[in-house]
């Protein structure tokens, strides 16, 4: 007999039986997953990639949800000697009209309290080499 059952073994699921031994220490949960292994299945394609909330509308759930599981994430690492590099995210627009909605992402990250800095094509080769080689910038 189980306090808790949660069905799924990828992340949603382990997380969810994780945060229930949190809050009810002395409770019993049984994670049910159907293949030989958890996180088989999105979760073991997933990008690796901690979301700051970039598309997310200034002041919505959404954004406040990615800042905070973001900031919770990285501690979570932190005090389970987990690593992780914070290199930041790399958005490129390529046309005028990426250029007009990197102009409102840019303005969304501000409003949203994420950190952020638009560049140039030059300071883009330095930072990714690739794109030079590519021949993108002659």
């Amino acid at each position: 007999m189980y306090d808790f059952i949660v069905v799924g073994g990828g992340i949603v699921g382990v997380s969810t039986a994780w945060q229930l031994k949190q809050r009810y220490p002395d409770s019993s949960v049984l994670v049910v997953e159907k293949e030989a292994h958890v996180a088989q299945h999105q979760t073991g394609h997933n990008s690796g990639v901690v979301h700051a909330g970039v598309y997310y509308q200034p002041g919505s759930l959404k954004a406040d949800f990615c800042k905070r599981g973001l900031k919770a994430t990285i501690a979570f690492c932190h005090q389970h000697q987990i690593p992780v590099e914070n290199c930041g995210k790399l958005l490129v627009a390529t046309s005028e009209l990426e250029m007009q909605r990197m102009q409102s992402l840019y303005q969304r990250c501000l409003q949203n309290g994420i950190e952020v800095e638009l560049i140039d094509q030059k300071q883009l080769a330095a930072l990714e080499p690739i794109y030079r080689d590519w021949g993108l910038f002659e």
